[in-house]
């Protein structure tokens, strides 16, 4: 019958520890890559809502009437100025 240490074998304390610090480099190594630079997907990301910023700040100059400065606010009321627009050009063609 096997013995208990062989069954479960205690490692030394000097094992464990050389273990743990060999763990602990490759995980600063891995950290210290990413560290230096922003990844891809967040760059793409700020450059994605610099778009959309930047379009619905054309949006907000050119409808006249904006009821708040939200994102839903701003869309919501485009779309109403849109079907107003809509709306008088076809006022416009049948009254010609």
């Amino acid at each position: 019958m096997p013995m208990i240490n062989e069954l479960y074998p205690i490692h030394q304390p000097s094992d464990v520890a050389v273990t743990n610090l060999k763990m602990m480099s490759e995980r600063k190594k891995r950290v210290r890559k990413v560290e230096g630079q922003p990844s891809k997907n967040l760059m793409a990301e700020r450059r994605r809502r610099k778009r959309l910023n930047d379009r619905l700040s054309m949006l907000r100059s050119i409808v006249p009437k904006i009821s708040k400065m939200d994102r839903t606010s701003i869309l919501g009321d485009t779309v109403d100025y849109m079907k107003d627009l809509l709306e008088r050009i076809n006022n416009f063609a049948r009254g010609n």
